[in-house]
């Protein structure tokens, strides 16, 4: 219940009962980083453009300074779904995956996380960063 003094509405502050899609690319980082016992780490970064959020999946391998940017997410701040959904790996010229809801975008994330180039990277990278 909001004061006398607080004029925000209190559906504002509702909960949506969804799983924004950032927690869901979270959720894939973190099971990376266990996958490779912290050998690898998935990362994600979030920034914005015009009028979209950008969420970025990054595989990085701190024993060699490196990362990598695998997967691109965006969406517009004010509705969480529709998102685009684009592997970073391979040609430029991608068309993204739209998708309308939560498991949509779930079933776009494995698909492109069980392409064989994230394969390749993930397998170079942990080859290399395990390297004495």
């Amino acid at each position: 219940m909001a004061s006398e003094d607080d004029f925000w509405p209190d559906e504002a502050f509702q909960d949506l009962g969804l799983v924004p899609p950032v927690t869901i690319l979270r959720e894939q980082a973190n099971a990376l980083t266990k996958r490779s016992k912290g050998v690898l780490r998935g990362e994600v970064d979030t920034s914005s453009s015009g009028s979209r959020l950008i969420h970025l999946l990054y595989v990085a391998a701190p024993a060699m300074d490196y990362r990598v940017a695998i997967i691109r997410v965006d969406h517009s701040p004010q509705e969480m779904y529709p998102v685009d959904v684009s592997l970073l790996l391979g040609p430029m010229t991608q068309v993204p995956f739209v998708c309308a809801n939560d498991a949509d975008y779930r079933a776009a994330l494995k698909r492109l996380l069980a392409d064989k180039q994230v394969a390749k990277v993930v397998s170079n990278l942990l080859a290399q960063a395990t390297t004495d």
